[in-house]
């Protein structure tokens, strides 16, 4: 079974990587740390970063708003992208002919596990690569940096809530990417494609703006409410631990929750995939010898049809 999930993990890295929307996107989120960059370098907030005079200090609210909003815009972004590629690609690959002897040589969930596997294989390089960005514009002195760490009260963060604030935002991505994995199984044809995604999107859209709407009281009794909601989760824990003002009780609880909403997920994908397998369930001889039936699948393919 491993071998199938390495096998369909390297096909769809390489027709991933062929495909515009994910260059588009990936893109943009690349070029987000040098653009950002090249706006603070001509703003007036500049030489109070760099250290060239002194600004008064944000009040402990602003501190926290900016960091849940820079994390609730980076989460959005990396799930849109993760969620519209495997979108794609899962729906492409159910409604072609060539679906066919993938799924007879493979388990249909196989097939879309090792889709997921190759979805957070782009997301984490692009993310690393946004990373060594920022890491390289700090050594050359083109992006203070330490001073918007500590403007934002973030100078003296620790490993560990860094790596709390990192498995929410990872679960919450793999939650949004498992929903998007299962509207594209539902995908009967390439032109409900553009209609497909909707359902989720609309979630999304409205998840993001619940939590934007927050940010001007990061520590209300909704954001709170919001932390712990599966779909909100996300994006509002990841700011509100980094930021510190999240208690360890709202930090477990969050965590179950979200985990319990991703396995609850991936059970219904699971379950999905093994309901809509566009060849039904083989007879027992036919998988035992998988080859000898796509072999047979793809003669009734190529055949030319005959004249009745």
């Amino acid at each position: 079974m491993m071998r199938q999930v390495a096998a369909v993990y390297r096909f769809s890295l390489r027709e991933m990587l062929r495909s515009w929307l994910l260059w588009l996107m990936g893109g943009f989120l690349v070029a987000a740390a040098p653009t950002a960059t090249a706006f603070l370098r001509r703003s007036s907030l500049w030489a109070a970063l760099d250290g060239a005079r002194s600004a008064p200090p944000l009040s402990p609210g602003d501190q926290s708003s900016i960091v849940v909003g820079v994390v609730v815009v980076f989460v959005y972004a990396v799930t849109l992208m993760s969620g519209s590629v495997i979108t794609t690609n899962v729906a492409l690959e159910r409604t072609s002919k060539v679906s066919i002897l993938v799924f007879r040589l493979a388990r249909p969930a196989v097939v879309v596990w090792g889709k997921l596997l190759a979805v957070a294989t782009l997301v984490a390089s692009a993310v690393l690569i946004v990373g060594a960005e920022v890491a390289v514009l700090a050594a050359a002195g083109m992006l203070p940096l330490r001073g918007i760490l500590d403007a934002v009260g973030l100078g003296g963060i620790g490993v560990g809530p860094a790596l709390v604030a990192g498995t929410c935002a990872a679960l919450g991505v793999t939650l949004y990417t498992v929903l998007y994995a299962i509207v594209g199984l539902l995908v009967t044809d390439s032109a409900q494609l553009q209609f497909a995604q909707a359902p989720v999107t609309v979630v999304l859209i409205a998840s993001f703006t619940a939590v934007f709407s927050t940010l001007a009281s990061p520590s209300a009794v909704l954001a709170t409410v919001l932390a712990l909601v599966p779909f909100t989760s996300p994006f509002m824990e990841a700011g509100r631990v980094i930021s510190q003002a999240a208690s360890p009780v709202e930090q477990v609880s969050s965590f179950l929750l979200l985990l319990l909403a991703v396995a609850g997920a991936t059970r219904a994908m699971s379950a999905m995939v093994r309901s809509r397998d566009p060849v039904g369930r083989a007879p027992r001889r036919s998988r035992r010898r998988p080859r000898t039936a796509a072999l047979r699948t793809l003669d009734q393919i190529t055949s030319p049809p005959t004249d009745r």
